[in-house]
């Protein structure tokens, strides 16, 4: 965050606060269900009395830009635009102050209309959006994963099979599980990569846990780039020593019906539940075979992009 107040200026503090405030959440640095720094902390920093920041938090909420929450604070909140008269009123406001101070200090108008332009070219430049791809083991489960993280993390996300990392070069961020870390920082020299734990739902795996080793279980997957890795993840996280059958929701239906009626549990992949649904007689339960990325691993990742 890169908030700062000039006392030179004939604007208040607090409405320099608040416009700056406003800004940081417009250009995405902070993010919808972001918390906003304590009073006391933001104050502390700025040198301010935290009567000043609370005041300007205030007015982000009344303008319904935050909620208070107790015991949490302020968080962002999505936020209705504000209308072209009002945003054109605190336009000129703005405009005004900034020509009277460059007027001030012996700035001509050639000058003042090259600096502008080239603050204009600046800002555009840092709004270039930060390429972020997940890479996991399969593509599927990339796919998922990239849309979990788009969404908490309020921007957009690549899901890429880990063989299809080349064709991503100009990545500015990898996220690929812990085993993958060095292999793939040698691949994506030029990218971060950050590490992430991923998970099965605590329904499955109790689920395969309970099941003996006479037992058979049947995953349908949409690619069999899914099957090795999907298979041993689940032996490893189980313990299940009975027989996996995974298949391809592409295979024949027939031979696929059949293995499904021999199957003592029934698992998918999101994209294939509700298809294989209608092949699945007596309206047994087919349990969603998915991975996604742990709640700390979001807070991480998180932390470490750029706001």
């Amino acid at each position: 965050m890169s908030i700062s107040v000039d006392r030179s200026l004939a604007t208040p503090i607090a409405d320099q606060l608040l416009d700056q405030l406003r800004y940081e959440i417009a250009e995405g640095r902070f993010r919808t269900g972001d918390v906003l720094p304590s009073t006391r902390a933001l104050a502390k920093d700025l040198g301010l009395s935290f009567h000043t920041v609370r005041k300007a938090y205030q007015s982000l909420e009344s303008e319904g830009y935050v909620a208070s929450e107790a015991g949490v604070g302020y968080r962002v909140v999505e936020n209705a635009p504000v209308g072209k008269a009002e945003r054109n009123e605190r336009g000129a406001a703005i405009a005004r102050d900034a020509l009277v101070r460059m007027k001030s200090i012996g700035l001509n108008d050639e000058e003042i209309d090259y600096l502008i332009d080239e603050q204009r070219t600046l800002l555009e430049e840092a709004a270039i959006q930060t390429k972020v791809v997940v890479a996991m083991p399969y593509r599927e489960m990339a796919e998922e994963c990239a849309i979990q993280l788009s969404s908490a993390l309020k921007i957009d996300v690549t899901g890429v099979a880990r063989d299809g990392l080349p064709a991503h070069a100009d990545a500015d961020y990898v996220l690929v599980p812990y085993e993958d870390v060095r292999r793939t920082l040698s691949v994506m020299t030029g990218a971060d990569v950050i590490g992430v734990t991923c998970f099965f739902e605590a329904e499955l795996l109790d689920e395969i846990a309970r099941l003996g080793a006479e037992e058979q279980v049947v995953v349908v997957v949409r690619d069999v780039d899914a099957v090795a890795s999907l298979m041993e993840a689940l032996r490893r996280e189980t313990g299940f020593a009975g027989q996996i059958l995974a298949m391809s929701i592409e295979e024949d239906p027939r031979h696929l019906t059949a293995r499904l009626e021999q199957a003592d549990l029934v698992l998918a992949t999101a994209s294939c539940r509700r298809k294989l649904q209608q092949w699945v007689k007596d309206h047994r339960q087919i349990l969603i075979a998915r991975r996604l990325v742990a709640s700390e691993s979001i807070e991480r990742i998180r932390e470490l992009l750029p706001r």
